[in-house]
């Protein structure tokens, strides 16, 4: 099995469009600057660190969550 990539990336506008976009959907953030940091550290096209995979793996059950949420699979 491969590891997980960083497929996307945002900051300054960039980030500022998505959280508002988020925003207008009624989804909360997820912060956790630790983390944020971490992988901001990597480019796009670099293999997630096995160090964070587990909290990476929460972040995406949060967004399963919230996908489920708003009707969306």
């Amino acid at each position: 099995m491969s590891a997980p990539i960083v497929n996307a990336k945002g900051q300054g506008y960039v980030a500022e469009n998505m959280l508002e976009k988020a925003r207008q959907s009624g989804i909360k953030e997820y912060i956790d600057e630790d983390l944020l940091k971490d992988l901001m550290a990597l480019s796009i096209g670099d293999e997630i660190p096995v160090e964070l995979y587990e909290i990476v793996a929460k972040v995406l059950k949060y967004v399963e969550t919230v996908d489920k949420n708003n009707g969306r699979k």
